[in-house]
C-alpha cells in the first residue's frame, strides 16, 4: 500500500495503524520524558493513529499511571492507550 507522504512525516508512520510504544526508559525515565517523546505521540494522534504505551510498571493503579503519564507526557489519553501487566492476568481471568 502506498502512502502520500505528508509534511516531513517518515514513510513507516503513514504505513502503520497502531503503535505499541515501550514507556519505561524508552519514552520516559522516572519522571522525566525523553527527547521527543511528546513530539511523536502527538504525531500519532495527529495523523489519527493508534498506541498503546506498555510498562511493566503496577505499583500503582491504571487510573494513577495515567494521570501521571498525562503530566509528564503532556498528552491526553485514556485506558486503552496503556497496558500494564495487570491488565494481561485480569483478561486471562476473565477469558476462562
Amino acid at each position: 500500500m502506498l502512502h502520500k507522504r505528508v509534511d516531513n512525516t517518515p514513510k513507516f508512520m503513514l504505513s502503520k495503524q497502531l503503535f505499541l510504544l515501550d514507556g519505561d526508559g524508552t519514552l520516559y525515565l522516572w519522571d522525566k520524558p525523553l527527547e521527543s517523546s511528546t513530539k511523536f505521540i502527538k504525531k500519532i494522534k495527529e495523523l489519527g493513529k493508534d498506541f498503546i504505551i506498555l510498562s511493566n510498571n503496577d505499583s500503582e493503579s491504571k487510573l494513577k499511571r495515567l494521570k501521571f503519564l498525562r503530566k509528564i507526557l503532556d498528552v491526553d489519553m485514556t485506558e486503552d492507550n496503556l497496558l500494564l501487566p495487570n491488565d494481561l492476568v485480569t483478561a486471562s481471568f476473565t477469558r476462562r
